[in-house]
């Protein structure tokens, strides 16, 4: 029987799937992966403002990794996050976040959740309204990967929304095989991480994933998901 992955080895394997099936042919923008010109330390001159500003303003993927690695360092730092009130971060421009920094919009999630909760509810409809996609599924990972590091509650609500927001989203995409093959395992990754969350009321929802998994057994990962409920206690 296969390994049921810790939610650290999930997390991993979701950003793992970016950078997999380079050679085959691109789907749209629903599965593209992020770019960032390569560099060993950001410049001298990298303002972090002016970072968070570029991919405000669509410009995220023109940061070098390493620019990207000092913002998530500073945006997720309880003492440092508070950059995010010199952002004009909103429901227009946060799509860009989740778009080509998906770790950053998570952060802003997490600070939303805690300075602003009233906001919260908006931010997650404005991230339900985009299509399902690696951003959007490494966003939301993160997100509750974080409040769980951080002890902080989850919005249990929105999961399950966001649940049925993927079953459905992988149901009505027929178009492009490569596609729904890819949103599949990566969202069977995803609920797997949501039956190890003790904050999460996944007894409900065991039904509609065996049916899920079994609908797409041809994946890999949706053998795997039906497994783990199988174990689910």
């Amino acid at each position: 029987m296969d390994p049921i992955f810790s939610i650290d080895d999930e997390r991993h394997y979701l950003g793992n799937l970016l950078a997999e099936d380079d050679d085959e042919e691109e789907s749209g923008p629903s599965v593209r992966e992020p770019s960032h010109r390569i560099s060993e330390k950001p410049s001298m001159s990298f303002n972090v403002l002016e970072g968070l500003r570029k991919i405000a303003n669509g410009a995220g993927t023109s940061l070098t990794k390493a620019e990207v690695s000092k913002l998530i360092d500073i945006v997720s730092d309880l003492r440092t996050r508070t950059v995010f009130n010199d952002v004009p971060v909103n429901f227009e421009n946060f799509p860009k976040f989740i778009d080509s920094q998906p770790d950053i919009a998570a952060e802003y999630l997490l600070y939303i959740l805690t300075e602003n909760p009233t906001k919260l509810d908006l931010f997650l409809e404005t991230l339900m309204a985009l299509s399902l996609s690696v951003q959007t599924l490494i966003t939301v990972n993160r997100f509750i990967s974080r409040c769980e590091e951080m002890n902080y509650l989850i919005p249990n609500e929105f999961l399950h929304n966001f649940v049925s927001y993927c079953m459905t989203s992988c149901e009505q995409t027929h178009s492009n095989k490569i596609l729904v093959n890819r949103l599949v395992r990566m969202v069977c990754v995803f609920f797997t991480t949501l039956l190890r969350l003790k904050s999460f009321d996944a007894k409900r929802r065991i039904p509609e994933m065996q049916s899920f998994a079994t609908s797409f057994s041809y994946v890999k990962e949706a053998v795997v998901l039906y497994q783990a409920t199988l174990q689910f206690k």
